[in-house]
């Protein structure tokens, strides 16, 4: 029995440590491709050690998210988002974007005056304007308002997205009818 416990030990660290090295890894690579220096990133996702950063939260919206980086450039803090399978952007990218430029601004006190979307293969940078924050909370405000309702219609036609809904049981719009 102890000689087991002794074996599940082990096991466990040597896969724990395998995952740390694979995860660090990734993280470097990713760093290398997206285009950026190591020591300008000031926050990723994923820590050296492979254990995950806290998310970002801002109480006062009840915003909590986690960017692939932040980055120090010119003198700003930039979050960069990573899409490797995209080759184009889509409008959920930028409000993604937008919503982590509006998380650092809240957070570190510094507006980002952009946000970076690195695709499959090229990088885009986003403005973040004062409409981009205006927008995000105006969907926060709506965000919450919809908690508050009983019945929230879908705002799309897509099958797909109703399959993974957790609304999908009390739904009256359900597109899997």
């Amino acid at each position: 029995m102890e000689n087991s416990f002794v074996i599940f030990i082990i096991l466990t660290f040597s896969i724990t440590l395998s995952a740390a090295y694979f995860l660090i890894r990734y993280s470097k690579r990713l760093q290398k491709k997206i285009g950026f220096d190591y020591k300008q990133v000031v926050y990723q996702d994923i820590k050296e050690d492979g254990t995950l950063t806290r998310p970002l939260f801002a109480r006062q919206y009840g915003l909590v998210g986690k960017p692939d980086f932040i980055i120090e450039e010119n003198g700003h803090l930039i979050p960069v988002e990573y899409k490797p399978t995209s080759q184009e952007i889509y409008s959920s990218h930028i409000g993604q974007l937008m919503a982590y430029c509006f998380l650092v601004e809240e957070i570190y006190g510094l507006k980002p005056p952009y946000g970076k979307l690195q695709l499959k293969d090229h990088v885009e940078q986003i403005e973040y304007s004062e409409s981009a924050r205006e927008e995000v909370i105006r969907i926060l405000q709506h965000i919450r308002e919809d908690l508050e309702k009983e019945n929230v219609l879908p705002n799309h036609q897509e099958k797909t997205r109703c399959l993974s809904c957790m609304r999908q049981e009390i739904c009256g719009e359900s597109k899997l009818d």
